[in-house]
């Protein structure tokens, strides 16, 4: 329903909008949009040459996701009733997603706001645009699940070559660069080599684990005699990657069934798992995000599977460009492969969050079965974590269910330890915290802190 149309000189500002997919340092992509938007809307809405505009920028985020910090921060003071008119160089900028688009219209005129598309030419105060507005919105988000499938296959097509594409490389490896074809077809085709050295590390790692089943463990015993490629001592973390590494998994008959029941796009026949060659994986991350039912583009919600991914996505780009920046500290100071142990506290600023600060711990990976030394660990964050709250005077925080979901440590034993340490460090600082808070995702866990701390 449309609100009734101001009587009257309008006092609400004029916002612009800018937003970039990519989180890079070449070239000013929201300044850009930025100074174009401007001039477009002082033409369409006669504004003064030094019209001070609202300004929202998101960097580094899809426009199919409405979780966009700025984004949100835009519909509220809409809804406050501080803009009449949004402005965006480019109709995808502020939205890939159609049913999100045509929602936001809907959103706009409820509030009396005007939309204005700069390289669109498009300006909801003039009707025909609005018929426009659905024609680019199903182009928008046509376009980019174009994208998305050209992407995915010529991955699968290099992958079938073997190619390696770049990154970070795999411990064991070196990167061999050829060069095929001439004149305009001329082309380079880079795959990777075994180093015998490293190749004779990786193989000792892996009978290590299978020995004693435990990270940590492997780290001290291959310490003894091994360092990592860069001259530096084994951490958990090290010793994880090269274990959960699919490229050092043979090509046999069970890691494709392995793949296969895990849903991979296997693009090779099962005959070719031949126990001869190796794997090349690409996109070994999920990055497509499910809405949760309740989820509205001005209140998005999704369903959880990494509580760390959920805080850094409603925090904002400005707490992973932190994290960046405190170990690219770190690894200046202990080595190029340092990564954080496990167990440890680091304090950040929250940003976007209802709250002050945030901690990051390292929890422990449980891959057979549980032992000591993993319990000692989680108890270790828990421990870590309370010390850094005691330090920095923080009366109040609250805890996830720490290794619990990808991580694999057993709900009832993590639950069990959690509140043990917590209670023992209450014991020895009393008075120290106001109110501590076991935040659960999953009605199992709520049981199970339930039946422990009614027992207790």
């Amino acid at each position: 329903m449309r609100r009734k149309p101001r009587v009257g000189i309008d006092l609400r500002d004029v916002a612009i909008y800018t937003r970039k997919s990519k989180l890079t340092h070449m070239g000013d992509s929201t300044g850009i949009q930025m100074k174009q938007s401007a001039d477009f809307a002082r033409s369409q809405l006669n504004l003064p040459e030094d019209y001070c505009f609202l300004e929202y920028e998101d960097k580094g985020l899809s426009g199919y996701y409405a979780d966009r910090p700025d984004f949100q921060r835009m519909l509220h003071d809409i809804e406050a009733g501080k803009i009449r008119a949004v402005v965006c160089y480019k109709l995808d900028r502020i939205s890939r997603k159609t049913s999100d688009l045509l929602r936001l219209i809907d959103f706009f005129n409820k509030h009396d706001v005007a939309l204005l598309v700069c390289s669109n030419n498009i300006n909801t105060l003039i009707s025909t645009s609005k018929i426009m507005i659905s024609f680019l919105a199903i182009i928008a988000e046509f376009e980019r699940d174009i994208i998305a499938e050209r992407i995915a296959d010529n991955l699968i097509e290099l992958a079938k070559d073997g190619r390696w594409m770049g990154g970070c490389m795999p411990t064991g490896f070196k990167a061999i660069r050829n060069t095929i074809g001439s004149g305009k077809n001329k082309t380079s085709i880079t795959h990777l080599e075994p180093i015998p050295d490293e190749k004779k590390m990786v193989q000792q790692i892996f009978k290590t684990f299978r020995q004693c089943r435990s990270i940590n463990k492997t780290a001290t015993t291959i310490g003894e005699d091994y360092k990592t490629k860069f001259g530096k001592e084994h951490t958990s973390l090290s010793i994880k990657d090269i274990l959960s590494n699919p490229i050092y998994c043979t090509a046999d008959e069970i890691s494709f069934d392995y793949f296969y029941q895990k849903n991979g796009n296997i693009c090779s026949d099962e005959k070719d798992f031949d126990a001869i060659h190796g794997i090349m994986a690409y996109n070994k991350t999920d990055q497509e995000r499910l809405e949760d039912e309740e989820s509205t583009f001005i209140e998005p919600k999704f369903v959880q599977v990494c509580a760390d991914n959920a805080i850094h996505s409603a925090a904002g780009m400005q707490l992973r460009e932190e994290c960046d920046d405190i170990m690219k500290q770190r690894q200046l100071r202990y080595g190029r492969d340092y990564e954080e142990p496990t167990g440890t506290a680091t304090l950040t600023s929250a940003y976007n969050l209802p709250c002050e600060y945030v901690i990051h711990t390292v929890g422990p990976i449980v891959y057979g079965s549980l032992n000591d030394e993993l319990c000692r660990d989680l108890r270790n964050c828990y421990e870590n974590v309370l010390q850094c709250c005691l330090e920095h005077q923080i009366k109040s925080v609250a805890f996830c269910c720490i290794s619990t979901g990808e991580f694999h440590f057993p709900n009832d034993r993590a639950a069990e330890i959690a509140v043990e340490t917590v209670r023992a460090f209450l014991e020895e600082h009393d008075g120290c915290m106001e109110r501590i808070i076991f935040n659960v995702f999953k009605d199992s866990d709520k049981n199970i802190y339930e039946k422990i701390l009614t027992n207790d």
